[in-house]
């Protein structure tokens, strides 16, 4: 008896994230947060990478980015690390051209764990759907809509109105009620 196969057949199917109301999106959203937090959290993130994408194929997401694995910001710290002792080893040396080198490509892997960090650093959620306002005022203008299911990031929150990031550009306000929270435990992060 395979308990796993019952429970794929007991679980409802989520319902397309385009025709769906939000109430209806927000349990399928809640899992492909914590599936997308797994998924960083996770060194071999192979299976779960699977579902993300099958539940993202159910709720009609396409083109969604995968999350970048917390060991690669470890990985290029500690090379970055290598590479600025190696080339202070240099320059200690007299080799000062190999030195000059060596560090530069210490850097590059500085920035590139620089990177890493930045998406997380910014409190990654998941928006329901919905217009994008302006302002936070229900009677603003409206600045955009964004799909159900679309991975943002928190700029800034005032009030119960919270400021999104898209694609790494300011946005617009959104209410609170309409952004899920990816609860990632994140190595540089203070836990809330």
């Amino acid at each position: 008896f395979d308990s796993s196969k019952t429970e794929k057949q007991t679980k409802p199917k989520a319902p397309k994230a385009s025709k769906a109301r939000p109430e209806e999106l927000r349990p399928f959203l809640v899992e492909l947060a914590e599936l997308r937090a797994k998924e960083h959290e996770s060194f071999f993130k192979r299976d779960i990478k699977e579902q993300r994408k099958i539940l993202e194929s159910q709720l009609d997401l396409h083109d969604t980015p995968d999350e970048y694995p917390q060991i690669l910001l470890i990985v290029w710290a500690a090379l970055a690390a290598v590479f600025v002792l190696w080339a202070l080893v240099l320059r200690l040396c007299a080799k000062k051209v190999r030195a000059f080198f060596v560090l530069l490509v210490g850097l590059l892997c500085f920035a590139r764990g620089a990177y890493h960090a930045r998406d997380y650093l910014r409190s990654p959620a998941l928006f329901t759907g919905g217009e994008v306002c302006t302002v936070p005022d229900t009677q603003s203008l409206i600045a955009g809509e964004l799909m159900p299911g679309t991975r943002i990031s928190v700029a800034k929150k005032v009030g119960s109105w919270i400021l999104i990031d898209y694609n790494g550009r300011k946005m617009g306000w959104v209410d609170e009620s309409a952004v899920i929270p990816m609860n990632i435990s994140f190595i540089l992060k203070k836990a809330d």
